[in-house]
């Protein structure tokens, strides 16, 4: 019972942890959203001139594509966070989502952030609320929810392989020691 009561409260503090990440990316994101206009232009420049030394792309098409790519990209970490936060939420309450609402959740949860976002840098100086941006964000929110589900996929794939080992009785791990058991000999290896 001890040792169920110490899993389950590091398992809760992993949770902590997701939740305050994801509310740290929030905010940076809306940090980044309250920037005046000429700030953030200042900024785009910045790298794209930095981009235009490695390429032979136009500045204004630099500056466009590391723009966009700069939502794309922001909105896909938190559309990895929300999944995150999507899969401790299902470990905790053992509940069992599909594999659309597995990446559906999230997506609209940063689809939404997106639009509130939009709209916040409609009242900033500079700033104006685009629908191609949320578009942008969206796509890239979709992308990190699909990559969680991948990878909670792969994980468990290789959980239930290793578990399925140890029913078998191929390979067990007790105190310290990995047990290999073929042909009911037993190997003793320290880890």
């Amino acid at each position: 019972m001890q040792r169920f009561l110490e899993v389950a409260e590091i398992a809760y503090t992993k949770q902590k942890i997701h939740i305050a990440i994801t509310i740290l990316v929030m905010a940076i994101v809306f940090i980044q959203s309250a920037l005046p206009g000429d700030v953030s232009t200042a900024e785009s420049d910045a790298i794209s001139q930095v981009s235009l030394g490695l390429t032979q792309l136009p500045e204004r098409v630099a500056t466009f594509i590391i723009r966009k790519s700069a939502h794309f990209l922001e909105y896909m970490i938190l559309g990895i966070c929300f999944g995150v936060n999507v899969r401790d939420w299902m470990e905790r309450r053992a509940a069992n989502l599909s594999r659309m609402k597995m990446v559906m959740i999230p997506w609209a949860l940063s689809t939404v952030y997106a639009v509130t976002d939009e709209i916040h840098q409609a009242v900033v100086p500079g700033r104006d609320c685009a629908l191609i941006d949320v578009g942008i964000d969206s796509a890239g929110a979709l992308i990190g929810s699909i990559l969680v589900l991948l990878i909670w996929k792969s994980a468990r794939r290789v959980k239930y392989s290793n578990e399925q080992e140890m029913i078998e009785g191929k390979w067990e791990i007790r105190k310290g020691l990995l047990l290999l058991c073929q042909n009911d000999i037993v190997t003793k290896t320290e880890l």
